[in-house]
């Protein structure tokens, strides 16, 4: 944990090239430590939103956009039950997961916007790695979301 938290404050100080390098050992360490959590800090950090906020009520679309996109990846890359990706996105039940996944299809053929969102999250989920016109835009915070114990459903 303590090796996460020194990576996610160097690099925002850090030129483009130099920030992906930080951003692979970053997707490395994230992808064995937890991958709900994984998942849950890259949407965040995309979104720019507080963790905390991922958990609460609000319907503020971007919040709620985020908090479908956690729900959305976690079911196609994590063998998580629904329940549990809802239990662990702010006590939500199975419907809820169920929805949001499918929001989030049908939101894929309707919005470009939001097309380019999942796009660009999967391959960073996926690889570790982002196109050049984001990485100067991707900031990674520990007031965001600061690191916790693993939380597994």
């Amino acid at each position: 944990m303590a090796q996460i938290n020194k990576i996610l404050e160097e690099i925002n100080s850090l030129k483009a090239d130099e920030k992906q390098i930080l951003l692979s050992e970053l997707f490395k360490l994230f992808k064995e430590h937890n991958s709900l959590e994984f998942i849950q800090t890259v949407v965040c950090n995309y979104f720019r939103i507080p963790f905390q906020e991922i958990k609460s009520r609000t319907r503020i679309y971007k919040v709620a956009l985020a908090r479908h996109l956690i729900m959305y990846f976690a079911r196609k890359q994590t063998t998580f039950s629904l329940s549990g990706i809802g239990k662990f996105c702010g006590d939500r039940d199975h419907a809820t997961v169920l929805h949001a996944y499918k929001r989030i299809e049908k939101l894929i053929q309707e919005k470009e916007e939001v097309g380019a969102h999942v796009q660009i999250l999967s391959d960073f989920l996926t690889s570790g790695h982002l196109p050049g016109l984001i990485k100067n835009q991707f900031v990674i915070s520990t007031e965001l979301h600061p690191l916790r114990g693993s939380e597994t459903p």
